[in-house]
């Protein structure tokens, strides 16, 4: 299931800037969506995790961003996993560079295994083309009780 989900996520990654080419705005702005995937590696405790993301969000405000998706883990030392989460964030507004986008935010996981967490994050957008942007993302949380740090990097379709 981890090799057909990976091919899901890349073959997404490729076909749809392709797609979305006609756009003609760049950034955060209210009512843009935007859809994301994304993958990491993190030392969880003892056991290596490597997860692959799907996210859609929607821009409440032109700083407000609300959002969801569903994220597949992979362990070495135990069960993969899957969880849904949903998430916010706040994009802070300084820079000099209009390509690039810094936001802080807030991330709940409910995982089907019936564990849940919490995490605080930040991370950037940094604008390729108009409409797309690569994504790294600094997580720190909790799950289950457990503490743990996360750095993610995607890809971010802005579709309107």
């Amino acid at each position: 299931m981890f090799r057909k989900l990976t091919l899901a996520i890349a073959a997404a990654v490729l076909a749809i800037p392709a797609i979305s080419s006609a756009q003609d705005f760049m950034g955060p702005h209210q009512g843009a969506v935007t859809g994301n995937a994304s993958g990491s590696h993190t030392d969880f405790g003892n056991v290596d995790v490597t997860t692959l993301s799907a996210q859609m969000t929607y821009f409440v405000t032109d700083v407000i961003e609300v959002g969801g998706g569903i994220q597949f883990l992979d362990s070495s030392g135990g069960p993969s996993t899957t969880a849904w989460f949903i998430l916010g964030n706040y994009y802070l507004p300084f820079g000099s560079d209009p390509r690039m986008r810094v936001y802080v935010g807030a991330r709940f996981f409910d995982f089907d295994n019936g564990t849940d967490g919490f995490a605080g994050a930040v991370g950037m957008h940094y604008f390729l083309r108009e409409n797309v942007s690569i994504t790294p993302e600094l997580q720190i949380g909790d799950i289950d009780g457990e503490s743990y740090t996360q750095v993610g990097f995607g890809l971010t379709i802005w579709f309107k």
